[in-house]
């Protein structure tokens, strides 16, 4: 905080906003109504009322769309300014963070119940044995934020979506060749950490790099909601898939192995969509004139 208050540039709107309270609540039900029936899907067999909830989340997301489109044009102070999405970098990093979100986060789920239900992992253990990922997300990211995407843009983004793509290959090939350990797990564990570094840190500079400062606010609020979206949607997809292939069998590798191998073939999507869409973004994440 002292270092915020020496260091950091004081900012002001340029006219006040009044908070778009029904926004909020359309917006929210609209999530609720998506992610709720996702998460409690698995659990419930998957009721009818799951996938009629999901559909109706369409409605509420386009009613909501509707609403700030008219409180646009009569107080100018939407929620969400819908203009963002006519820059193709904003669009384009929205569709990244979803996908690369979606893919990583729902790995983490079913690797974690892999190294624990299947293999009889310890808590402890299976915390360590993820731990080479972990290590090497903040040191890749200072690189990638600091050095490497400044001066070479783009390409470290998609460099770091490969990266992710070869971890999930590398464990499907380690998981199908005889007993797991965790020695056996460190290399894709380690690459996997390094691709996730090369994308979380610069995601954001090149999602925002058109976007006009006055916008700021929005945009980020937007970029994490679609981040929370993307984590949920993966967690819930991924699981689903995951235990389906699992079946009620006794836990153990001859049934978790090849469903791990199967699930993994999900986030490797994922992080192949996310790859395409980098190419909506700009080559460097240099601000316009017009939003500095």
């Amino acid at each position: 905080m002292a270092l915020a208050a020496r260091h950091l540039p004081e900012s002001r709107a340029p006219y006040g906003t009044r908070l778009d309270l029904p926004g909020v609540l359309l917006s929210s039900l609209a999530l609720l109504m998506l992610i709720y029936p996702l998460v409690k899907g698995q659990d419930l067999d998957w009721p009818a009322w799951t996938f009629a909830s999901m559909a109706g989340s369409l409605l509420v997301l386009a009613a909501f769309v509707a609403h700030q489109k008219r409180r646009t044009r009569t107080t100018g102070s939407p929620l969400i300014e819908l203009s963002l999405f006519r820059y193709k970098s904003f669009s384009g990093g929205l569709l990244v963070n979803l996908l690369f979100m979606g893919g990583v986060v729902g790995y983490f789920l079913v690797f974690t119940v892999y190294l624990q239900t299947g293999l009889g992992f310890s808590v402890m253990r299976s915390g360590l044995t993820n731990l080479p990922w972990g290590l090497m997300v903040p040191v890749f990211a200072g690189v990638a934020a600091g050095v490497l995407a400044p001066k070479l843009g783009r390409p470290v983004l998609q460099a770091g979506l490969i990266l992710d793509i070869i971890a999930m290959l590398t464990l499907m090939w380690t998981v199908g060749c005889g007993e797991v350990t965790t020695v056996k797990l460190i290399p894709a564990l380690l690459i996997g950490g390094i691709g996730m570094g090369l994308v979380v840190a610069p995601l954001l500079d090149f999602t925002l790099a058109d976007v006009p400062v006055a916008d700021a606010g929005s945009a980020s609020g937007l970029y994490n909601t679609i981040q929370q979206v993307g984590s949920a949607i993966g967690i819930a997809g991924l699981g689903a898939f995951f235990f389906s292939r699992a079946g009620h069998h006794v836990p153990g590798p001859a049934t978790y192995d090849p469903a791990l191998q199967h699930t993994l073939w999900l986030p490797v999507a994922a992080f192949a969509a996310a790859l395409a869409a980098t190419f909506l973004m700009p080559r460097h994440a240099a601000h316009h004139d017009d939003a500095r």
